[in-house]
């Protein structure tokens, strides 16, 4: 199979590829400033398999840290796993994954990460390449009554909210494992990559104080993707942020469903899925459990880190 990088095939064909595959407009423009402001972007960004020199299935991969047991490691976490319609079931995804794979462990890279849908095609795949289901993805979802008090009020993104982001997720992420390191702006990041609107992140402020900030997409049903704030105000949050209306929250693995099921929401497990393998084949999927402490209930992983 001829095998190229981003760099070695006409973007323009890339961007038909993704919009093709995957609905995402991953344009030119995009991929550059991507590439500029996103330390996590391997020199290569992505790889791709062609037919009669056209690229015709892509899989990408960011270069994550995370935390484990034994320290900071740096993870590579596929993204992007597409193949155009007339060029499926061809093995073209299965000798793109095997060979980024080998590049991750000739750059020191032991882990490969990626969050999937159990009902894809693409999940038995991952399986036949030696991934375990890490963490299955649950949702909250009912409806909350409305929030009367004053002292909660969310307010669109400004440019000064990003040390505050930053400093709500790192107390939230303290003496966790997992995906607790973040670049200083990542919802700035994701914005670039247009997987976040301006509009869908809101910085929830407490008497004047920020103190949290919440990712949602508009319904209906609203989807809660990603809310930080402190424990002891979760439920107030995201009554606040829901207005009384009918919404699904995606909840992070170190989430306890008990102060949902109290409030009388549906604690679901989602299609979602987090998949982990060693590829060096050293560690079962026991261990790598064990190395992020998902049993122990140390994992952390949030939407913006992931989806």
């Amino acid at each position: 199979m001829d095998l190229r990088t981003y760099d070695e095939v006409d973007p323009e064909a890339v961007a038909w590829l993704n919009r093709v595959a995957l609905g995402y407009d991953l344009s030119p423009a995009r991929v550059t400033k991507a590439r500029r402001l996103d330390p996590r972007v391997p020199p290569e960004f992505a790889w791709y398999t062609c037919e009669d020199g056209r690229p015709v299935a892509q899989v990408a991969y960011l270069l994550l840290p995370v935390r484990t047991t034994k320290g900071r490691e740096i993870a590579g976490g596929i993204a992007a796993v597409c193949t155009l319609p007339e060029a499926i079931r061809r093995g073209h995804a299965q000798t793109l994954m095997r060979h980024i794979h080998a590049l991750l462990r000739e750059r020191g890279v032991d882990l490969g990460i990626l969050a999937t849908g159990r009902a894809r095609v693409a999940y038995g795949m991952y399986g036949s390449l030696g991934y375990q289901d890490l963490v299955r993805f649950r949702l909250a979802c009912g409806r909350l009554p409305p929030w009367r008090g004053r002292s909660l009020r969310a307010r669109p993104l400004r440019a000064s909210d990003r040390d505050g982001i930053h400093r709500a997720f790192e107390r939230r992420v303290r003496g966790a494992l997992g995906f607790v390191e973040r670049p200083g702006n990542l919802v700035g990041l994701r914005e670039a990559w247009g997987d976040v609107a301006p509009k869908e992140v809101r910085a929830l402020l407490r008497d004047g104080r920020m103190e949290g900030y919440a990712w949602c997409r508009r319904g209906p049903p609203l989807e809660i993707e990603e809310l930080v704030a402190p424990s002891a105000r979760r439920l107030a949050w995201t009554a606040r942020v829901s207005r009384g209306k009918e919404f699904s929250m995606l909840l992070s693995p170190r989430d306890p469903a008990g102060p949902f099921e109290v409030a009388e929401l549906q604690v679901l497990e989602s299609w979602g899925v987090l998949m982990a393998v060693d590829l060096t084949g050293r560690r079962s999927a026991r261990g790598l459990r064990r190395l992020l402490g998902v049993d122990e209930g140390r994992f952390e992983a949030l939407a913006l880190d992931l989806f």
